[in-house]
């Protein structure tokens, strides 16, 4: 029979990762929409970046805000957005396998089965 602690922290982890996957999905469609957005407005600043910057967006977007001075406050507030939503989406994964370590240590040293 399994421990109450595994099943507990099974479904943490499956809740965190579903959680994370969520997120994951929405930050997409925000970089998406930001970039086709700063494309659209900031035509000159996009182009200005390196190649490499433009191909992957998330990188070029993180580039632009940091270098290029972006006065559009619904630009600064859609990237604000997107770096909280990526900040939620690493407190989940840690969630994940923290869950996950405590759960292997837990069968393996403390006697716990599954």
């Amino acid at each position: 029979m399994t421990n109450i602690p595994v099943k507990i922290l099974v479904a943490l982890a499956t809740i965190a990762a579903l959680y994370a996957l969520y997120l994951d999905t929405r930050k997409q469609k925000q970089i998406r929409l930001l970039v086709a957005r700063m494309k659209e407005k900031k035509t000159d600043k996009w182009q200005a970046l390196p190649w490499l910057h433009r191909a992957i967006p998330r990188v070029g977007l993180r580039a632009l805000f940091r270098t290029a001075h972006i006065d559009d406050p619904e630009s600064t507030d859609a990237y604000r957005h997107m770096r909280i939503v990526e900040r939620r989406q690493l407190v989940a994964l840690i969630i994940v396998a923290a869950a996950i370590v405590i759960a292997l240590t837990g069968t393996s040293y403390w006697g716990w089965s599954w």
